[in-house]
């Protein structure tokens, strides 16, 4: 017949439960209990609130929350403190249910496996990594699904307030050839295999680059009215200025409006304020073509070719050459 056995101290060499398949050492609450066998019932299946500390002898015992017990384990039903390492060969630590507080960790914390936060998906349970001068190194807005670095309050997805170092590339989502490039004084723009743009500092052989794999790719610039102001026809190698949409009749082509957009102005303006050079020096390699051709069918009032000059004094208005 069991006897309980009470005294203010006991000093043991060993404490030594009964074994068996279901042995356990326990220390438990006699205000709480209901009795003093315990408050683990028969079928090992409840734990109750006065337990203080279980060690199971049992092989196949093991606590899961609301007095579920299989496997064996050491069960401390109110608060631990450890002064020393915890050290655990399955498990560092295992919560079954929700806790309410806070979990302090004053030096390193090592997860070997996956971690959720949040599971519970609260709308105020943000996740922060503070500097030692309390700044939010990185912070988990969970409310607004949004990530900041340097910053508590992101505006976007990701909001990264200070500077970002990339080792090479910068890809947009589901795309690989499309990105940004950062080597030694280079960066390159590349969408579709392209490569876009490419900006070189190479002292004087800096440059800034577009097509630069000659593929076909127009290079157009917009002003306020024209849609191809600047127009670098990839494909016929020409260039356009003006109000040309279409593809440029010549090498270089420049064109005006009538009536809207880049009109109202002279079409060609050559200003020179060198007064030993050439203002217009044309190089023609024609054979059996015209060098110069001005048509003016529509002109009414005007002149077809003006010269004009009130300082000549040894030099001469107009002058041809002819030595054939």
């Amino acid at each position: 017949m069991a006897k309980d056995f009470r005294a203010e101290q006991v000093r043991l060499g060993k404490l030594i439960g009964e074994g068996g398949s279901d042995g356990y050492v326990q220390f438990y609450s006699s205000s709480n209990a209901s009795n003093y066998d315990g408050s683990i019932t028969d079928d090992n299946t409840s734990i109750g609130s006065d337990v203080w500390l279980l060690i199971s002898g049992s092989s196949n015992s093991e606590y899961h929350g609301k007095g579920r017990l299989t496997g064996s384990m050491v069960l401390f039903a109110g608060d631990v403190v450890i002064s020393g390492t915890l050290f655990a060969e399955r498990q560092v630590i295992e919560v079954d249910e929700s806790v309410v507080g806070n979990f302090f960790v004053p030096n390193a914390l090592y997860v070997s496996g996956a971690a959720t936060f949040n599971a519970t998906e609260s709308s105020t349970a943000d996740v922060k990594i503070l500097s030692t001068t309390g700044s939010n190194l990185f912070f988990a807005d969970v409310s607004a699904d949004k990530v900041g670095i340097g910053t508590a309050s992101p505006t976007y997805e990701l909001d990264v307030v200070g500077d970002i170092g990339l080792s090479r590339y910068l890809y947009h989502n589901d795309d690989a050839d499309t990105f940004i490039s950062f080597t030694d004084d280079k960066i390159t723009l590349e969408g579709g295999s392209y490569e876009l743009l490419t900006l070189i500092e190479n002292g004087s052989s800096s440059r800034v680059v577009v097509n630069e794999d000659g593929n076909d790719v127009d290079f157009i610039v917009e002003s306020a009215d024209e849609t191809h102001m600047l127009f670098v026809d990839a494909a016929n190698n020409r260039v356009g200025i003006g109000d040309n949409a279409g593809a440029p009749t010549a090498t270089l082509e420049v064109r005006n409006n009538a009536s809207a957009g880049a009109f109202n102005v002279p079409l060609v303006v050559l200003t020179s304020n060198d007064v030993d050079q050439v203002t217009l020096d044309i190089n023609a390699g024609t054979t059996t073509a015209t060098v110069v051709d001005v048509t003016g069918h529509s002109t009414t009032g005007g002149q077809l070719l003006s010269l004009e000059s009130n300082s000549l004094t040894t030099g001469k208005a107009f002058v041809v050459n002819d030595n054939s």
